[in-house]
């Protein structure tokens, strides 16, 4: 978990640099800071789905070597590591998390009335990313329920 959050969120990203210095009590533009937030949330979701396909994918392969598989079994493995269960944590997580973290904070970078208003509005919409998230539930849920009926029963 430290290692995906290190790498998909970046805590030390400069777009917080805005926000932190706010918050610290220092004198910045607060639009600018709050539009940071809505950027480093759009990059939060692109290194998402580069690097949980990646991680899963070597997830999934730990896992198989495990149970003992070799060969084209590993692929496999590796196969329905990256694409279920990666692009799925990928589709499931990312903006939620993104989006619930940084709530406070431009509710309070906010407080100046119409500030956001001059802002684009979100993109996808909130009804899309809800869609994205259920079908990765289900396509994630899916795929790893369905694995244990690919192998051997065990004696």
């Amino acid at each position: 978990m430290l290692v995906m959050s290190l790498v998909v969120h970046r805590p030390e990203s400069r777009r917080f640099r805005l926000a932190q210095r706010w918050a610290a009590g220092d004198e910045v533009d607060r639009e600018a800071a709050l539009e940071d937030t809505y950027t480093w949330t759009r990059n939060t979701g692109v290194r998402a789905l580069w690097f949980f396909p990646i991680w899963g994918a070597l997830l999934l392969i730990v896992v198989g070597v495990v149970a003992g598989a070799s060969g084209l079994r590993l692929v496999q493995y590796e196969v329905v590591g990256a694409v279920a269960a990666g692009v799925g944590m990928a589709l499931i997580g990312t903006h939620s998390f993104g989006e619930g973290i940084l709530r406070p904070v431009r509710a309070a970078l906010g407080g100046i009335p119409n500030i956001g208003d001059s802002l684009p509005r979100s993109r996808p919409t909130f009804a899309a990313w809800l869609v994205l998230s259920m079908l990765g539930s289900m396509l994630v849920f899916s795929v790893i329920r369905a694995m244990p009926g690919a192998l051997p029963a065990l004696p």
